[in-house]
């Protein structure tokens, strides 16, 4: 059977549709026939014999590859790229392909650098074929395959990269990805829009404002431009709104987290990147992109405005993520919110603002404390109740302050702030008491949460002493609660080793306490 007649069968059989039961026996024959012929041409020697047994070689390993055999299709496909010659023009676009096959199953074999040798091999062969190849806006078909293999190239070695701990490396190559497909017009739409706003999320990651900006708004743009064509309605489109929305709010909630950290004085220990304003500029054009600078966010003003901007972000977001069928995210996303609040309190020098924006965070996530069985959400209601314990503990510092700074004595508000100060220890304990075994404490605590548990007793030791007794037996009582609260610190710190080591300052505390209460008792 000659060459070209023999691809056209295997064709056929490559694109065959076989029974469930045996899916690949189309593909099995096709790679039948291939090794058939490759019997007839073994023993020739001249270039075009070679070229063709290179040919019949690649076929093979992408046959093999599609019927999940890679181990075989890895051995065909390093004979194809041995026997076929980058010099032959046409030999780049099967060279391509076989290149860029070998550098996902190595990388997938977890041996990126062997992965990386092929891929850059592709992107070699792509730039010497683009050297010597016309333009044209005519595009052939061969030029157009070829196009999308190198689109591949980058798409693969992003995603090396990303493996490799070299996220930047990874960043720069998604790009080049995301503008080759919207360029050509061959690109899905919901993942187009979810890579570039993944991508906004590392450039915020890395405070590259202006970048993560012009990654935003592209993904908005061709999100808009999809709905305006099928519709809001589909449930794949509405998912995609959604996610964006998040993308968004956290674009909004990072750059007022970096102006805080600015207006405390901290300074950001990420290097100074160059970025490109030309990026997706064929995308936006002449659209508008947000222009936030950390910098100048000085006045509570400037902050609000910020988290205006992320709230209204994350409000569009919960419209999807309910908390009837997506508690998680539902959770995430009040989280965030949340955390735009606590955000927004320094810039207020305001005390009675300040509590008001704290309760505002508990007001976010009290009542799912109540929504949530603790069987299948223990996770997240420890967060929620170790969370509305340190928040009620904020607001009694904050009307304390607010006390002392009018001289009037504690007893004049005794009963707001004994509330509070119960609120507080109530959602520690709650924070506790979900650690129970059989309604007892634990024996045992998981390593990753033990700071957080012993930073529970002791922030609850600290709040009963707080309290304003009424009578000395009441003043007793607190004091005894608090006393007992300590021993119990001195006791399990003297035992946990270095899983508290970060809170040996505490810890030294607790051990004096333990010490003077007894005689204020």
């Amino acid at each position: 059977m000659e060459w070209q007649e023999l691809t056209k069968e295997v064709e056929k059989l490559r694109i065959a549709v076989d029974p469930e039961k045996t899916p690949f026996q189309s593909k099995y024959a096709a790679i039948r026939l291939l090794e058939e012929h490759l019997k007839q041409i073994e023993n020739k020697d001249d270039p075009e014999a070679k070229y063709e047994r290179g040919m019949t070689y690649q076929q093979i390993g992408l046959l093999h590859i599609d019927t999940e055999d890679n181990s075989s299709g890895e051995f065909n496909l390093a004979k194809a790229v041995d026997l076929l010659s980058p010099q032959d023009p046409r030999a780049t676009l099967p060279l391509l392909i076989a290149y860029n096959q070998l550098g996902v199953l190595w990388n997938n074999r977890g041996t990126p650098e062997k992965g990386q040798e092929y891929l850059e091999k592709a992107t070699a062969l792509y730039d010497d074929w683009k050297e010597h190849h016309e333009s044209d806006a005519l595009q052939d078909q061969e030029t157009k395959e070829i196009e999308s293999q190198h689109t591949h190239t980058l798409f693969y070695l992003a995603q090396l990269y990303r493996i490799t701990d070299q996220p930047q490396l990874s960043a720069d190559f998604c790009v080049q990805t995301l503008e080759r497909q919207y360029t050509s017009g061959e690109y899905d739409r919901k993942e187009w829009v979810q890579n570039s706003s993944d991508l906004g999320l590392y450039f915020i990651g890395q405070e590259m404002w202006k970048t993560a900006a012009a990654s935003l708004t592209a993904s908005q743009l061709i999100w808009d431009q999809w709905a305006a064509e099928v519709g809001t309605n589909q449930e794949v489109v509405k998912s995609s709104e959604a996610n964006l929305a998040i993308a968004w709010g956290k674009f909004y909630l990072q750059a007022l987290e970096s102006a805080v950290e600015i207006t405390k004085g901290i300074e950001s220990d990420l290097p100074s990147v160059f970025e490109d304003p030309d990026m997706f500029r064929s995308i936006i054009g002449s659209a508008p992109v947000p222009n936030i600078d950390p910098d100048e966010i000085q006045s509570f003003d400037a902050a609000k405005e910020i988290f205006q901007a992320g709230h209204k972000w994350m409000l569009k977001a919960m419209e999807y993520y309910q908390l009837d069928g997506s508690v998680t995210e539902h959770f995430n996303i009040l989280q965030d919110i949340g955390s735009l609040y606590l955000n927004l309190t320094y810039f207020d020098p305001d005390s009675s603002t300040k509590c008001k924006l704290h309760k505002r965070r508990a007001a976010l996530v009290e009542g799912l404390v109540k929504d949530l069985n603790p069987h299948f959400f223990k996770g997240i209601l420890q967060q929620i109740t170790f969370q509305l314990g340190e928040i009620y503990s904020q607001i009694l510092e904050l009307k304390l302050d607010q006390l002392e700074k009018s001289g009037k004595p504690p007893q004049t508000r005794a009963s707001k702030l004994n509330k509070v100060t119960n609120r507080s220890i109530f959602y520690f304990d709650r924070f506790l008491r979900l650690f129970d075994v059989d309604g007892k404490p634990p024996k045992e605590i998981e390593s990753d949460n033990v700071q957080a548990y012993v930073l529970a007793h002791f922030c609850t030791a600290r709040l009963y002493s707080k309290l304003i007794a009424q009578t000395q037996q009441n003043a007793i009582e607190n004091l005894e609660k608090s006393l007992r609260e300590y021993k119990w610190l001195v006791e399990y710190g003297s035992k946990s080793g270095p899983a508290l080591n970060t809170m040996k300052d505490e810890l030294e505390i607790c051990s004096q306490m333990a010490e003077l209460l007894p005689v204020k008792i």
